[in-house]
């Protein structure tokens, strides 16, 4: 056999491998992982929380400034159970270094998981529609949160356990 027939039987020997092409990248695609994580696993956040830091300092914290005046978050607890929520936030507006009486403002409704991200959907209460953060077994950072007055960035870590909060009317 000569050495131009051994390359062409190579060639042909090597080009019939590999099966159906199925495992093989197609036209410089990568090929899809099949081992391991593709997203961050999916946490375990069924229970009560209590805010523990919000915008990078303990409670009470600054959340809003406005002509002089601040508003405080003082207090403020989530409770996450079968798809549902409730929240309770206590803030206070302090203007010329007095504070004023607090109000306490709520949410219910429901709540969902992709991996890490946890997105929750008001159904009751004024406190916000729609807020959006990652969540792991222990904590929740809320990093979005929108209002009637439209979406804020905001950074609120929400720590287990917290308080057993009664569920908003409407809130099951």
């Amino acid at each position: 056999m000569s050495r131009a027939s051994l390359l062409l039987l190579a060639a042909l020997v090597t080009a019939g491998c590999g099966g159906d092409g199925g495992d093989a990248p197609v036209s410089g695609e990568p090929r899809p992982l099949r081992d391991g994580p593709t997203r961050p696993p999916q946490a375990h956040v069924e229970g009560n929380y209590a805010l523990d830091y919000a915008e990078g300092t303990g409670l009470p914290a600054v959340i809003r400034r406005s002509n002089g005046c601040h508003t405080e978050i003082v207090e403020a607890a989530l409770r996450l159970e079968a798809g549902r929520f409730a929240f309770q936030s206590t803030t206070r507006e302090v203007c010329g270094g007095e504070p004023g009486e607090e109000e306490t403002q709520a949410a219910g409704g429901t709540y969902s998981l992709d991996g890490n991200q946890v997105t929750f959907r008001a159904e009751t209460g004024g406190a916000f529609t729609q807020a959006v953060g990652v969540a792991d077994d222990e904590s929740i950072l809320i990093q979005q949160l929108t209002t009637q007055a439209g979406v804020e960035h905001i950074a609120w870590r929400f720590d287990r356990p917290g308080p057993e909060l009664v569920p908003e009317e409407g809130v099951r």
